[in-house]
């Protein structure tokens, strides 16, 4: 059962995720039940949850970048948005959703875009859930 327009917005590393931070991601995603991620159409961590999305029957909303080096041109989505620069879409992202998952590479919170969308959402009073790499969950709450 989802929760009708419950949107979990989606950031994380570009490389391919532990199994163990998959597992994470997979729990957050059963546990809220949204009805649509968002996500930014790039390698690592949004192609895997789209694909775990799909397969437990989220629609996806697509936020690609303008740059297409890491894109990972995903199908099967519900939606997908205009290109824009990596952090415009970042922002974009956060606000289209409640919630946010995010799945670091590090526990470093000094750069990337993955850290920047997190430092966003709590600026937006979004719930967080921070899925780490050795698949601990920090959830942080407005």
């Amino acid at each position: 059962m989802f929760v009708k327009d419950l949107h979990l917005g989606v950031t994380g590393s570009r490389f391919t995720l532990p199994y163990e931070q998959l597992i994470g991601f997979s729990h957050v995603l059963w546990e809220i039940s949204p009805e649509y991620i968002h996500h930014g159409d790039c390698t690592g961590a949004d192609l895997m949850a789209h694909t775990i999305a799909l397969k437990q029957g989220v629609k996806c909303v697509v936020h690609p970048p303008i740059l297409t080096r890491y894109r990972a041109f995903t199908e099967k989505y519900h939606a997908i948005r205009q290109p824009k620069d990596y952090l415009a879409r970042n922002r974009d992202i956060v606000n289209a959703s409640s919630i946010l998952a995010a799945m670091p590479r590090s526990a470093s919170e000094e750069a990337g875009g993955t850290w920047y969308t997190v430092r966003y959402a709590r600026k937006r009073g979004k719930t967080i859930y921070i899925i780490h790499p050795d698949g601990t969950i920090h959830t942080e709450e407005p």
